[in-house]
């Protein structure tokens, strides 16, 4: 029996091949990141720190055949906006005290946090580049149909307000629900259902 395109799709965005193959490769990252202190001294230092922690996991992760070219007082101001997701709005001070003090962890907390936090930047991008490719090489009538199969086939996992008035909530917003299902699998597979 032929794969449809959209059991395709779900297959090529399966928790497996995006969120923990992600995930994996950013913790290889924290691992083979080589820093030769425990706890950063200065705010120069810490902003060199985790510039070059910066370029190392979009190296590793994004597996880019050659190092990024970019000056590390430009990859810092790509780091403010991550470890404000992380910290809070002073994320960049906060995660400067915790390093500096080795209190909560230290800089190891601070660079695996920064690292799980572009993992999951990077696997919601991901994703929403396949599913977006995806949606955009249908027809109209394959969409819908698409969903009739999502519908038939996902009904158990699918939340109960998706499915009101024969799914046509679901059909509205078919292009997101499938950018969360990795999501919704992976709970499950965790949860055991």
């Amino acid at each position: 029996m032929q794969m449809s395109k959209l059991d395709g799709l779900l297959e090529y965005i399966s928790p497996q091949r995006t969120i923990e193959q992600t995930y994996n490769l950013a913790n290889e990252a924290v691992g083979s990141f080589q820093y030769n202190k425990a706890r950063i001294e200065t705010w120069e230092e810490f902003k060199l720190c985790i510039a070059k922690f910066f370029k190392h996991i979009n190296e590793k992760v994004l597996n880019l055949k050659e190092p990024l070219n970019i000056p590390l007082t430009e990859c810092w101001k790509f780091c403010i906006r991550p470890l404000s997701k992380i910290y809070g709005s002073n994320g960049d001070i906060a995660a400067f005290t915790i390093a500096n003090t080795g209190n909560e962890g230290g800089l190891y907390a601070v660079l695996k946090a920064f690292a799980m936090q572009r993992a999951e930047e990077y696997t919601k991008n991901e994703i929403s580049a396949k599913v977006s490719f995806y949606w955009h090489s249908l027809s109209a009538s394959e969409k819908l149909s698409a969903a009739d199969e999502y519908l038939s086939k996902y009904r158990k996992v699918i939340p109960s307000e998706l499915l009101e008035s024969n799914g046509a909530i679901l059909k509205c917003t078919f292009c997101k629900v499938l950018q969360q299902h990795p999501f919704i699998i992976q709970k499950l597979q965790q949860t055991g259902r």
